[in-house]
């Protein structure tokens, strides 16, 4: 039996379906839901909190919830700018307390680089349509800027599981 861990990253499958810009964030690692700071997508009327967004921990969870009814209230103008800003502020001492552990926790789970960013050419980084890593990146040195340019080429993310499992492989080759 072989047990892979990839490290903890959020899960931005519906954040990507939407067509929400990401970016790969250099501490963490992985890429994140850009988000404002009522934690809107670059979506109109999509907020996403907790770990669709960004790994902080079940307890911190509820908060982020909270903080994006908030600015979604906000929005619709079911409560006011003040009471908006007091609970969001509310929401963000509650995550900090909840979430102090999680600086260690990514660090220790951080997605290790060989992973991501595969240095064997012969590594098979999309296991569905069987796309390799120096595939990947020959199609990346033509200056292909993303990953939806990089489908026209190759099938990498296409298949079956719809990049859930090769996605933050090639966001990070994209990004180096």
């Amino acid at each position: 039996m072989l047990l892979l861990h990839e490290g903890i990253t959020p899960n931005l499958q519906l954040s990507r379906a939407a067509g929400a810009e990401h970016a790969v964030d250099p501490e963490l690692g992985y890429a994140i839901a850009a988000r404002d700071v009522w934690l809107r997508t670059s979506v109109p009327g999509i907020a996403v909190a907790g770990d669709a967004a960004q790994i902080f921990g079940a307890k911190a969870a509820p908060a982020l919830g909270r903080w994006a009814a908030l600015g979604a209230g906000l929005r619709l103008s079911k409560t006011s700018e003040a009471a908006a800003r007091e609970g969001r502020e509310a929401a963000r001492r509650e995550i900090a307390r909840a979430a102090k552990p999680q600086a260690f926790l990514d660090r220790l789970y951080r997605s290790p680089d060989w992973i991501l960013a595969p240095a064997d050419d012969a590594t098979i980084v999309c296991r569905c349509e069987v796309v390799t890593a120096g595939e990947i990146r020959r199609v990346l040195a033509l200056g292909v800027p993303g990953p939806n340019q990089l489908k026209a080429f190759l099938r990498a993310g296409m298949g079956p599981c719809q990049a859930r499992m090769c996605g933050s492989t090639i966001a990070r080759m994209i990004a180096a």
